[in-house]
């Protein structure tokens, strides 16, 4: 029996790590989601980056305006910070005068005017990610920006390749905690209540007076069984 409670608590160790990521992947769609420009109709043609996964079409008019902010990244991160004492720290250097985090709130202070989809869609860029993420290195961001500004195909293949990549992760955890929970069910059922029978002709069994749910606690083996 001890086996099986190993593994009860292991699944369940499992499923509680995998179960933290959905509600996260979900508020940052949502949030991409709920994002407008606010922009009104316009006569003047611009250009679609094919960028998939937002509520409005990313145009390369814009993305450009974002990129060409004579602030490079470490500036935004240092000027527009929320507040002076570090949240983030870089564990891996012991320089001294290291830069913030550039978060996304800095870089849409330092950039008030711009479209908050394409502002959104640039700052994803930074990172490989399904939802996005809200800080970065700016160093990091710098190179990206960098590498868009010589070529605006990077950011679109970046995107583009991240939702991809990132919604089969995201299918491949829910299918993996699918298989925890049955895991963890059945050992659960296993490990505590071995001669049990309330799964054996579902759903009916479940409700039935003799080896339904009701009868449960009968069955818990509270020591480990004599061979």
């Amino acid at each position: 029996m001890s086996l099986y409670v190993l593994s009860v608590y292991g699944a369940l160790g499992v499923g509680s790590i995998g179960r933290e990521l959905i509600p996260i992947v979900f508020k940052r769609y949502e949030a991409n989601s709920n994002l407008k420009s606010g922009n009104k109709v316009t006569t003047k043609k611009k250009t679609d980056l094919n960028i998939k996964g937002y509520s409005e079409p990313i145009y390369l008019e814009e993305v450009q305006s974002i990129l060409s902010n004579k602030l490079d990244a470490i500036s935004i991160a240092t000027k527009y910070q929320e507040d002076k004492s570090e949240k983030y720290e870089y564990t891996h250097l012991k320089t001294q005068n290291i830069p913030p985090f550039l978060t996304f709130e800095a870089y849409q202070r330092a950039h008030p005017t711009s479209n908050p989809v394409a502002l959104r869609a640039v700052f994803d860029s930074f990172s490989n990610s399904l939802g996005g993420i809200n800080s970065i290195s700016p160093i990091t961001a710098q190179e990206r920006i960098d590498e868009y500004t010589n070529n605006i195909n990077e950011m679109v293949r970046r995107l583009n390749r991240s939702k991809v990549l990132g919604l089969s992760a995201f299918i491949f955890v829910l299918l993996l905690l699918g298989f925890v929970d049955y895991l963890t069910i059945y050992h659960l059922w296993r490990g505590f209540f071995p001669e049990w029978n309330g799964f054996m002709d579902l759903p009916y069994s479940l409700f039935d007076e003799k080896v339904g749910i009701s009868v449960l606690p009968k069955y818990f083996v509270w020591e480990i069984p004599d061979i």
